[in-house]
């Protein structure tokens, strides 16, 4: 599961071990850190991967580092923009889009090159939203 490490001391702790040029976060200091998987933390900083799927909404908002999980290493940092609700599952597993707007569906095919996502039966939330990434930086 991905969560966002809102340890300031752990991310200010990692940026000052060798592990990562600190000069990568000099304008943005971010305080928080998003902790992902390698393949998809990939993903983002190529800027393919516009949407960081979760079972949860964020009111965060700005730059945050990206942290590979298993590593304690920082690979860069994205902005959170937006947070959007893209869809539902019924009691019984089915993928609806319930209350999210019908342009915003994660079912919709236009939506499958923002969240990069092959297998959607792999995403087995209650409510599905859609942390919206922009400005990915190595």
């Amino acid at each position: 599961m991905f969560r966002l490490v809102q340890s300031c001391q752990w991310v200010q702790r990692v940026l000052a071990q060798a592990s990562v040029d600190r000069s990568l976060f000099a304008m943005s200091n971010p305080s928080s850190a998003l902790l992902i998987k390698k393949h998809w933390a990939q993903k983002i900083l190529e800027g393919v991967k516009k949407w960081e799927i979760r079972s949860s909404a964020t009111s965060k908002r700005g730059v945050v580092a990206l942290a590979v999980s298993g590593t304690r290493k920082l690979f860069g940092s994205v902005s959170i923009s937006d947070c959007i609700l893209v869809g539902e599952r019924t009691s019984d597993g089915r993928l609806v889009q319930g209350k999210a707007k019908e342009e915003h569906f994660i079912g919709n095919a236009t939506n499958a090159a923002k969240h990069c996502i092959d297998d959607l039966n792999l995403v087995k939330y209650a409510k599905i939203f859609a942390w919206v990434l922009t400005d990915p930086v190595v």
